[in-house]
């Protein structure tokens, strides 16, 4: 069975990253549940706990293919509670790796400050325990800690998001640009930058600071295109910096840049049949309304649901956005 539930697990990473993660969620379901089996065997004597963790690892991926951003950090939490009880000099690097992808997950989402700042307590135990060899794995995994530690500190000394907290995290954020990953470690190396970059973008958004947040937007946008090979991995990073940029420069009344980020970010999505990256086409909406093309927008509204129409709204209002198609969706805040 055992080997049933990882044969399982490799086709269902197959499945995820070359986005069919619809296969790959029940394939995945399946092995999970025939790793429960064996824990329950007697007879077994493989330690099982490392293979149930990083199958709930693929699920987060999975999830984050779909834009199903709670059930992914709820898999991030598995994969990291597991490891966290098993910890071992054999584990320990998985487990740092695992607290890592937690703690940006929730620092890239909600801003969850104590848990996340209870993340990186235990992993600066686990830091502190660990005797310094060359290691580009742990390199990266250091490197992301100490950005994700410095997230937390301006969160903690500054009690609003603003022009020093944008320089301190840009300044943490050379931590991982300096560095030369192998060519295994890349795709995270990126992913783990935009995740920071575009973290710090909603911040400055957030705190109104809308053209700080365009210029981190564009920061990411070009980091990605500077270090794209022309994998799928890389026109998906792509995809999704062109949405960002697109929303950020519509906040910032950066109406042309807006639909031309937008255009471009929906046409990689259709041209590689990326699945989970649907904002895209939301924002290529909101874009083309506000360059005057309103028929055009109202078409591509009638592919999105009114309640992300109405959220994106409020935000558009907030920053002092105000169209009269609006009224139609009945946000929160008078547009007049």
């Amino acid at each position: 069975m055992e080997i049933a539930a990882k044969s399982s697990r490799k086709l269902a990473e197959g499945y995820c990253r070359n986005d069919d993660p619809q296969k790959a969620i029940p394939l995945l379901q399946k092995a999970l549940k025939q790793y429960e089996d064996l824990e329950s065997d007697p007879n077994t004597t493989t330690d099982l706990q490392g293979d149930i963790a990083e199958t709930h690892g693929v699920l987060a991926e999975c999830f984050d293919r779909l834009g199903k951003n709670k059930d992914s950090i709820e898999e991030r939490k598995s994969r990291k509670e597991i490891l966290m009880r098993s910890s071992s000099n054999n584990n320990s690097f998985k487990y740092l790796e695992a607290g890592n992808d937690y703690a940006l997950a929730l620092l890239f989402r909600g801003n969850n400050q104590k848990d996340v700042t209870e993340i990186l307590k235990s992993m600066a135990e686990l830091l502190g325990r660990r005797q310094e060899r060359p290691d580009p794995a742990w390199d990266l995994e250091k490197r992301t800690f100490a950005v994700a530690s410095a997230a937390v500190s301006i969160m903690e000394s500054n009690a609003e998001w603003n022009a020093d907290s944008a320089r301190k995290m840009r300044e943490a954020l050379h931590e991982l640009e300096s560095l030369e990953p192998p060519a295994k470690l890349r795709d995270k190396w990126l992913d783990r930058h935009s995740r920071f970059t575009l973290y710090a973008a909603r911040r400055s958004s957030a705190a109104s600071a809308y053209d700080e947040a365009l210029h981190f937007a564009t920061e990411n946008l070009v980091f990605n295109e500077t270090h794209s090979v022309g994998k799928r991995s890389d026109n998906r990073r792509i995809a999704f910096a062109q949405g960002q940029l697109s929303w950020n420069a519509l906040l910032d009344k950066q109406f042309p840049i807006a639909l031309q980020a937008a255009n471009e970010a929906a046409r990689i999505v259709k041209d590689n049949s990326l699945s989970g990256l649907n904002f895209v086409y939301l924002n290529l909406a909101h874009a083309l309304l506000l360059n005057d093309k309103q028929e055009e927008a109202i078409a591509k509204y009638k592919l999105n649901s009114d309640a992300a129409i109405s959220n994106d709204f409020d935000a558009m209002l907030k920053a002092g956005i105000c169209h009269p198609l609006m009224r139609r969706y009945g946000t929160s805040i008078p547009c007049g």
